[in-house]
């Protein structure tokens, strides 16, 4: 019985001893994907712009909000209750997405300085913003949020090229996982924080500040962050051929 009592130990420390060897090697491995993001001359900046249009104008969950206290002209003229237009609203949102993501494509054939496409793409995503919320027509809105879903799915697309052409094989799920993250936690305070300002100063002025915000958060990161202007594809692939 001691014998077994004794291998049963061995065991427990084997076990313990190979756990902690994991997550040592998780942390490390999650330390350096950091250090290595904050550290590239592009990740930061485009994660900023991210943010920056994301925090303060997030927009998608809260169509209710709207459709019952901004779009209030012409709704009911089309028909439509307060549920079909916060259902053709969603629609139009992720119509304007997909156009947005085709508009890549030859995108990338026309210019392959993709920093500069996210930078323009973030633009003209805060100008639909501040049309988002001057307007009280229910069709200008709609043509609002399709503009908007639309640029979002052009930044979107074009963070992520740059995500993959600028990051060597060893760090780029780390680097995705990062972008992941960033987005996902802006949309989350975004959504709060809209939420929050509608009900303090109304959901037309949250989107004009929102989309006046974001044309800040591009003029500060291009200012911190030159090389987004600058960046162009076939300059990423070379020095990520020379950086592997």
């Amino acid at each position: 019985e001691n014998g077994n009592s004794s291998d049963d130990n061995v065991d427990n420390n084997n076990s313990n001893s190979s756990l902690m060897t994991v997550l040592a090697r998780r942390y490390s491995s999650l330390i350096e994907g950091f250090r290595y993001i904050m550290g590239h001359p592009l990740l930061p900046g485009l994660y900023a712009l991210d943010w920056g249009m994301t925090l303060v104008s997030f927009y998608r969950e809260l169509f209710p909000l709207f459709v019952a206290e901004l779009f209030t002209e012409g709704r009911e003229s089309l028909g439509l209750s307060e549920r079909g237009a916060v259902a053709l609203l969603t629609s139009i949102n992720f119509l304007g997405g997909v156009v947005g993501g085709l508009i890549t494509f030859k995108a990338q054939d026309c210019d392959d300085h993709y920093g500069r496409q996210v930078v323009i793409a973030t633009l003209a995503y805060a100008a639909g913003c501040v049309l988002f919320g001057a307007t009280r027509y229910f069709l200008v809105g709609a043509l609002a949020v399709f503009w908007c879903g639309a640029c979002d799915a052009v930044g979107a697309t074009m963070r992520n090229i740059v995500v993959m052409l600028t990051t060597p094989d060893s760090m780029r799920g780390r680097a995705r996982s990062g972008h992941s993250l960033a987005a996902n936690v802006a949309n989350s305070l975004g959504q709060l924080y809209v939420a929050a300002m509608s009900t303090v100063i109304g959901p037309g002025f949250t989107m004009i500040l929102g989309g006046v915000l974001t044309v800040v958060a591009v003029f500060c990161s291009v200012a911190r962050i030159p090389e987004l202007l600058a960046h162009h594809g076939k300059s990423s692939n070379s020095n990520n051929e020379r950086h592997e």
